[in-house]
């Protein structure tokens, strides 16, 4: 596997660097003014960025609210506390990087 080109960032935010690239690889294969070191450094260029809010809005405000609601209910036993948690992280796992990935993927697009 070729390392070079692996972006590693936060999973739900960073989805928006892979549907722009997607878009990139698309807009390359059919001919259009596109190299790839531009594709290669729109993702670098993202990765940091995008790590940084993913991190401190997934891992600082979402779970941390999620977390409190859950806990609270489970403390009182209530079944419903564990359920909230798994559930609600998951919609926004998925909101998010659905998404992220199509806002990537329309931002990719060259306009020539």
């Amino acid at each position: 596997m070729n390392t070079e080109n692996k972006v590693v960032t936060e999973n739900n935010w960073g989805a928006m660097i892979l549907g722009a690239t997607c878009a990139l690889e698309e807009e390359h294969a059919m001919g259009h003014d596109v190299t790839p070191d531009m594709i290669d450094s729109m993702k670098n260029a993202l990765m940091g960025p995008l790590a940084g809010i993913g991190d401190s809005v997934t891992q600082s405000i979402v779970k941390v609210i999620l977390l409190g609601i859950s806990i609270n209910l489970a403390t009182e036993g209530n079944v419903i506390g564990p359920v909230l948690y798994i559930v609600g992280f998951t919609a926004y796992a998925l909101i998010v990087s659905y998404c992220s990935f199509f806002s990537g993927y329309r931002m990719g697009v060259v306009q020539l």
